[in-house]
């Protein structure tokens, strides 16, 4: 495989893509979806600040790179389409199988930071009598939702969470992310494989053997854009809440 031809049959991709696809710049996180709390005129206020402040650049930061990662698979699965099995496989070896595994997991672990961000935000609002905080691995969903209570205000951002890492998802990238954590994920691109399931019969034991296809890179696209539009609108439903939540607090304290 030719490296020059590659690299340049790649740069192509990402041009034709940057020209001819809104989504490569529509979906990025700019500074405006972050907070702006404004002054801090007492500690509460400034812990929530500064904390919102860096929780939720973290997160524009990992949007956007997640969204240019997209854009690389999609680059690369455009030049694989192309290319022999031989060339495939080493394509998938040196760039496509990384960024693939990254880019599938990136639902879950953004839903989940996206958790984490709204607990521990909301937990710096409650009053002292409340006593310290969670240990970080029990916050989770359920966790959340025990402390919102029954707020109704909290409701578009739980309908936020719900549409990313969905069954849809899982369904349409044949649960590659859930494989890959916990089981085995189907192939990248390339490779068949095999599987057997054995249950019980009457009189003894029955075995099935199966396979299981390789995942194309290009089928995971636009999986992968619903997905991060999805990110991007709980992202903005929790910027909403957290404006919300510093308001109430000023207003608590008398600072406005």
């Amino acid at each position: 495989m030719d490296e020059d031809q590659l690299v340049t049959a790649y740069r192509e991709a990402r041009k034709h893509l940057a020209e001819n696809s809104e989504w490569t710049q529509a979906l990025l996180v700019g500074v405006a979806d972050e907070i702006s709390c404004g002054s801090t005129s007492s500690v509460e206020l400034f812990a929530l600040s500064d904390v919102a402040s860096g929780y939720l650049h973290d997160l524009r930061n990992e949007l956007n790179l997640w969204r240019h990662d997209i854009a690389r698979l999609a680059a690369w699965a455009d030049v694989m389409a192309k290319r022999s099995d031989a060339e495939k496989l080493s394509l998938r070896i040196e760039f496509v199988g990384a960024i693939a595994e990254g880019s599938l997991s990136r639902p879950y672990a953004i839903k989940q930071r996206l958790i984490f961000t709204a607990y521990r935000l909301l937990e710096l609002t409650l009053p002292a009598k409340a006593g310290g905080q969670r240990p970080d691995d029990e916050v989770n969903r359920a966790a959340l939702e025990r402390l919102v209570g029954r707020q109704p205000a909290w409701k578009d951002f739980f309908c936020g969470l719900d549409l990313i890492n969905a069954k849809e998802f899982e369904r349409d990238t044949m649960g590659f992310r859930t494989g890959l954590h916990h089981h085995i994920p189907p192939s990248v691109e390339l490779g068949v494989r095999g599987t057997v399931n054995r249950r019980r019969i009457d009189g003894g034991v029955s075995y099935g053997f199966g396979t299981t296809k390789p995942l194309a890179v290009k089928t995971v696209v636009a999986p992968l854009l619903n997905e991060h539009a999805a990110a991007v609108h709980a992202f903005r439903m929790l910027c909403e809440r957290i404006r919300a939540l510093y308001v109430e607090v000023s207003t608590r304290e008398g600072a406005c």
